[in-house]
């Protein structure tokens, strides 16, 4: 594989992650938009969270079972839907099933992954250093 096709790539990747973290951007426009409190915002958010918690969890077992390249492309979609579904929200409950139920989800998912292919868990036992 070359050089920028694997940055690309893992740029890309990054992406399916991004956008939940950087939620606090958005929270002015939208409770503008939507016409709500930051209570109500911060319950969108708690979701996102608690999928992204059970994407991870859940993932290991799914990325073992499917191929890489499917799992990338599920994730994207995943978090392509939840964007647009995000954009064309008019009520915190549209909210809560794209930004928090599927973007949330899918980005969980696509983390685990990352976090496997790059050794950052590990679910072999580590080795006590003999001094």
């Amino acid at each position: 594989m070359s050089k920028k096709r694997a940055v690309a790539g893992a740029v890309l990747l990054d992406l399916a992650v991004s956008p939940l973290f950087a939620w606090d951007v958005f929270t002015a426009w939208i409770r503008r938009d939507l016409g709500v409190d930051d209570a109500l915002l911060a319950g969108v958010f708690s979701v996102g969270l608690l999928t992204f918690m059970v994407g991870v969890l859940v993932g290991g077992r799914v990325a073992d079972s499917v191929s890489p390249r499917r799992l990338a492309l599920v994730t994207a979609g995943g978090t392509v839907v939840g964007l647009l579904g995000s954009a064309a929200a008019t009520s915190v409950a549209a909210m809560i099933v794209a930004f928090g139920v599927v973007l949330g989800g899918s980005t969980g998912l696509r983390h685990r992954r990352r976090c496997c292919r790059h050794r950052a868990v590990t679910t072999r036992p580590l080795r006590s250093a003999s001094w």
